[in-house]
């Protein structure tokens, strides 16, 4: 098993409305100490946000066997029986491909990090390396609040991806056959050179 990341995303973009609006939500770029912020006084979710541009490279054809998603986040209030907030987060191929959402525990009072996933979480689907490789793969994502009485905000400052994979044995030498040779073989050439150096 080998492992890329864990990398942060460059763009964020507007999915789809939900019960409120983030607050400056492209600040989740980077992690900088400034900070997205979502306030809901009941039981809500943010509108949908896509975060792509994580610059992931890998072999296409290597298989993704899981995926975690870490958020740096906190909240005006940890979970005290009423109020909490929480981080949910799916994953996107480049070519739309969508798995299910997962969602971190609650957010703390003190900055830090919250995990879902990690290796052998593949949220109902199966991946290869190109589904994150172009700058179109990536995730969505969203804050989750519960709230009965004052308004719960939370903050997030950064979301970061790390992909787990494999890259069978056979794939990596016969895919670095050269071209003539593979031919002679009878094996087919489509994806000669395409695991040299895995």
């Amino acid at each position: 098993m080998a492992t890329v990341g864990p990398n942060y995303g460059s763009v964020d973009a507007f999915q789809s409305s939900y019960q409120f609006t983030l607050s400056n939500p492209t600040r989740i770029c980077s992690l900088d100490g400034s900070y997205v912020s979502g306030q809901y006084t009941t039981v809500g979710t943010s509108d949908i946000r896509k975060l792509t541009g994580f610059g992931f490279s890998l072999p296409d054809a290597a298989v993704i066997t899981g995926i975690k998603c870490e958020a740096y986040a906190y909240a005006s209030y940890a979970d005290d029986g009423l109020r909490m907030a929480r981080f949910c987060f799916w994953p996107k191929a480049a070519g739309g491909k969508t798995g299910n959402s997962l969602t971190t525990s609650m957010f703390p009072l003190s900055p830090g990090w919250l995990t879902v996933g990690g290796d052998g979480d593949l949220y109902g689907q199966t991946w290869v390396g190109s589904d994150f490789n172009l700058s179109a793969g990536g995730c969505y994502w969203q804050v989750d609040i519960d709230s009965i009485g004052p308004a719960v905000i939370g903050y997030v400052d950064a979301l970061r991806m790390t992909l787990y994979y494999t890259v069978g044995y056979a794939n990596k030498v016969l895919g670095c056959l050269p071209a003539t040779i593979a031919k002679i073989m009878g094996i087919p050439t489509a994806n000669v050179g395409k695991f040299c150096g895995v």
